[in-house]
């Protein structure tokens, strides 16, 4: 007997090296962080970024999220990441809290 939806194998989707959670930053402080995922299939995996602050940059190429807040942007940032494989996706938030001071 089949089940009526396919379901995704366990342990399938793409991993992100790093794990997501708060950052503390210091506005005109630098914060850079490498993201990008592997996977346990051996597929091809692409990244993007949702919900960048202005000013933020993500490369999807090598994974390298530069970002330097302003004065003019304390406050806390989510920013998702996605990495996909043509099959699954995963996704990971990491919120970034911006005060000028530390």
């Amino acid at each position: 007997m089949y089940p009526c939806r396919p379901r995704k194998a366990p342990g399938r989707a793409p991993v992100f090296r790093v794990k997501g959670g708060i950052r503390y930053v210091q506005a005109g402080h630098s914060v850079e962080l490498e993201i990008n995922a592997r996977s346990n299939r051996g597929a091809v995996i692409y990244c993007s970024a949702a919900n960048l602050p202005a000013g933020a940059h993500y490369n999807a190429a090598d994974g390298r999220f530069v970002w330097t807040p302003t004065k003019d942007q304390l406050g806390q940032y989510t920013v998702t990441f996605f990495a996909q494989d043509g099959l699954y996706t995963t996704r990971q938030d990491f919120t970034f809290i911006v005060s000028d001071y530390f």
